[in-house]
């Protein structure tokens, strides 16, 4: 997925419109997996953090996905890569 530089701001940027729901995101840094660390973090894979991103409508407190929810996700989010590819 491309991200742009903002000079001002001194940071990269990657905007998307995303449905609610829960997303989790790593970085990767100089070859290496890392996460903000003023971020929300939680700990569900072995191997590592990652960082939480969530956008609620809803007052559900459950911000665990399914599987097919992920893999919606996934798609949504590699059809908006070919759409900038574009």
């Amino acid at each position: 997925m491309p991200l742009r530089f903002d000079k001002e701001q001194d940071l990269w940027i990657l905007e998307r419109e995303l449905p609610e729901g829960h997303y989790e995101y790593k970085y990767i840094v100089d070859g290496e997996w890392t996460c903000n660390e003023h971020e929300h973090v939680f700990d569900s894979d072995p191997h590592g953090v990652s960082a939480v991103l969530r956008k609620r409508l809803t007052g559900d407190d459950d911000p665990t996905l399914s599987r097919d929810e992920r893999l919606k996700i996934r798609q949504i989010l590699e059809a908006c890569s070919d759409d900038d590819d574009a």
